[in-house]
Formats: C-alpha cells, sequence, structure tokens
C-alpha cells in the first residue's frame, strides 16, 4: 500500500514537472517580447489603397482567392461613390510580394509638386521591332525640344541590331523588358499586350525619377513652348495630364467587365470624351499614386481587369459615340480613364480641356489609328 502511495507521489511530481518543462519551452519559443516586435512591424503593404487582409478574404465566402495565395497580397479597388456617399470594392487583384520588391514598394512619394520639381520627369517609351523606326522620329523631337531630359526605353521586341542603334542614341537609356514575370501577359496578344504592360514600365520608371511622360511611338513633338500651361495646371490637380481625346466616350470603348475590378458611375463615363493615353504624364504624389497609378498597376496584373477582352475594333452606332457601347476595349486607356474620371468626381479634367487646346498650338502631334 505504501509502496503504492509511493509510486502516484513520483507519477505526479513527474506529470509536474514535464507541466513546468513545457511552459519554459514555450516561453522561449514564443517570447513576450516577440509579440511586441510583431506588432511593432506590421503589413508593409497594409496601408496602401485597398489593402485587403487574407484572412477577411478567407472568410468571405462570395470571393473567390487565387489558388496559389502565398507569396501573394491582395487589393480592392475602393471607389468612393460622392453621389450615393458609399464606396464600392471592386473584385481581388492580387499581387505578388516579388514584384512589390521588384517596384520598390512601398513607394517614396514625391511630397511636394512645384515649379522645380514638376520638371523632374522622364521620358518613358516602349516599343516591339516593328514600331521602331516609327519610335525614332519620336526620340528625335524628345531631343530637340526637351533636351536636358533623359528617354527611357523598354524593349518589348527588338532585334539586336535595333537594341545596338538604341544604345548609341544621345540621352536615351535601353531597358530590358521579360514579359514572363506577368501572368497576365500569357492570356494577351497582340496589341493588348503591349498596352497593358505600359504601366509596368512607367512603375519601373517611377523608383528613381518623380515623373513620368510615357509617349507612344507616333508621338511628336513641334514645340515645347507651350508646355509651361501645362505645368501650372498639373501642380494645380495634383500631378496628372492627358494630351488629347478621343472622339468617344469612355463606355462606348470599355468592355464591362472592367467594371467589376475598376467600379465607377456609368453614367459619368458616358461624357465625352475619352482622353488618350498615347501621352500621357504623371507624378508619384500621394493623390496621383494612390488614385491613378497604383490600382492602374494592380489591373494589369490579372488579365481579366485588363483585357476582359482583346477586340480593338468598335463599331460606334450611327449618331451616338458616347451612351452606346460599341463592342470594343480600349485596354490601358479605358483603365486610366475610368480611374482618373473617378480621382477627379466625373468632372472635366482640366488637363483634359488643356489638351484639346495644346493640339490646337501643335504643341505636339499624334498621328493615331481608329484600332
Amino acid at each position: 500500500m505504501g509502496r503504492s502511495l509511493g509510486l502516484e507521489k513520483l507519477a505526479l511530481h513527474l506529470v509536474l514537472l514535464a507541466s513546468i518543462c513545457s511552459v519554459v519551452l514555450v516561453y522561449f519559443l514564443f517570447k513576450p517580447e516577440d509579440l511586441s516586435i510583431a506588432e511593432d512591424f506590421p503589413n508593409p503593404y497594409s496601408h496602401l489603397p485597398g489593402f485587403s487582409p487574407r484572412i477577411n478574404l478567407q472568410n468571405d465566402s462570395s470571393l473567390k482567392l487565387p489558388e496559389a495565395a502565398d507569396g501573394y497580397e491582395f487589393f480592392r479597388y475602393p471607389y468612393e461613390d460622392t453621389r450615393t456617399n458609399t464606396t464600392k470594392y471592386g473584385k481581388v487583384l492580387p499581387v505578388s510580394r516579388v514584384l512589390l520588391s521588384k517596384y520598390q514598394i512601398p513607394i517614396n512619394y514625391l511630397e511636394t509638386l512645384d515649379a522645380d520639381s514638376v520638371l523632374d520627369f522622364v521620358f518613358v517609351m516602349a516599343c516591339s521591332g516593328d514600331h521602331f523606326r516609327e519610335s525614332l522620329g519620336s526620340i528625335a523631337t524628345v531631343q530637340e525640344q526637351f533636351p536636358k531630359h533623359r528617354i527611357m526605353f523598354y524593349d518589348w521586341g527588338l532585334s539586336s541590331g535595333q537594341v545596338e542603334l538604341l544604345k548609341t542614341l544621345c540621352g536615351v537609356t535601353y531597358v530590358p523588358f521579360d514579359f514572363s514575370l506577368y501572368s497576365a501577359s500569357k492570356h494577351q496578344s497582340g496589341s493588348p499586350r503591349f498596352q497593358g504592360a505600359k504601366i509596368l514600365c512607367i512603375m519601373d520608371a517611377l523608383i528613381n525619377n518623380s515623373g513620368v511622360f510615357w509617349i507612344d511611338a507616333s508621338v511628336r513633338f513641334f514645340t515645347s513652348s507651350g508646355f509651361s500651361v501645362l505645368f501650372q495646371n498639373v501642380i494645380r490637380n495634383g500631378g496628372f495630364a492627358m494630351m488629347s481625346n478621343a472622339h468617344h466616350s469612355t463606355y462606348a470603348a470599355t468592355h464591362p467587365g472592367m467594371y467589376a475590378y475598376l467600379p465607377t458611375d456609368i453614367e459619368g463615363q458616358k461624357r465625352c470624351c475619352q482622353g488618350q493615353s498615347g501621352a500621357t504624364l504623371v507624378y508619384k504624389t500621394h493623390k496621383v499614386f494612390d488614385g491613378i497609378i497604383w490600382p492602374w498597376f494592380l489591373c494589369s496584373l490579372t488579365a481579366e481587369c485588363m483585357t476582359p477582352t482583346m477586340q480593338l475594333g468598335c463599331k460606334f452606332k450611327k449618331g451616338d459615340v458616347l451612351r452606346t457601347y460599341a463592342g470594343c476595349h480600349r485596354v490601358d486607356q479605358s483603365a486610366l480613364n475610368i480611374l482618373a474620371s473617378n480621382l477627379y468626381n466625373h468632372n472635366n479634367m482640366p488637363t483634359l480641356d488643356l489638351a484639346g487646346d495644346f493640339k490646337d498650338q501643335q504643341a505636339f502631334h499624334e498621328y493615331l489609328l481608329d484600332y
């Protein structure tokens, strides 16, 4: 009997000792100070517009996350509808942490846009081999009218000879571009593939520059004297300008599938006219980066957002180029106009109004194809 009680006491002591050891082990593996350290280092992307914690998305049965969710952050574009005083969220837009690191996100914003910093921009262009000869004319007019500004030229499929020629041009920096880094490009072809990649070049150029002046290979500058007025308006509106307008509305040339990712006031998109993205000036101010550049970038990474269709040819209804969908899609131009009009509350953006004036003054001329 005494021996039995002794064994029970020994067993009890062993259990208590094991419990104490477990507590000590847990303490050293998960020390309280580690918890405070974790709290001091939140997700570095959580402050970006539209950030959606994965746990929230996983608990929402109406949302479907990508199969390979690990290594990704998720965002939903928030549209502040001032007419109804509500916030509407678009479908989930994933982005890999590899790309976030590549583009050095979070970025260093341009805190002040003034008469000095507005001149701190770089020209950015890109093309494939079949548009290279055309691009040389654009480069020449930039060199003539803006001799102090650099050109970053992204390679969308140049030949080795074209690359060698490009590297000899004064003030031009050759930048290779790898489409294989972007899964959306696997589902795109032809012009839509290149149009969707514009913002990827812009984002790369913004890493070390305050502003980017994107120009298509077709753009020609005849004078730079009128741009002082443009820069004044860019300063006033927070860092954005488009140089010309199309003859139709954004609604007429935008596939409805894009609105699922980039919600907007549909009636506002039926107004005249859609700005053309062939010559666009943007700065990484808080306003323009958060409101236009960032969601434009996110959209470009999801093929269903940027290219819900690759039908570029429009069939406009006779006498109506504003309020009837023409069965086509302007890809980056559609995304850019939705985001810009949302940011500026669907008012006629002063940059777009001025764009017509600049065209009349021949500040630049753009050969446009009604693709």
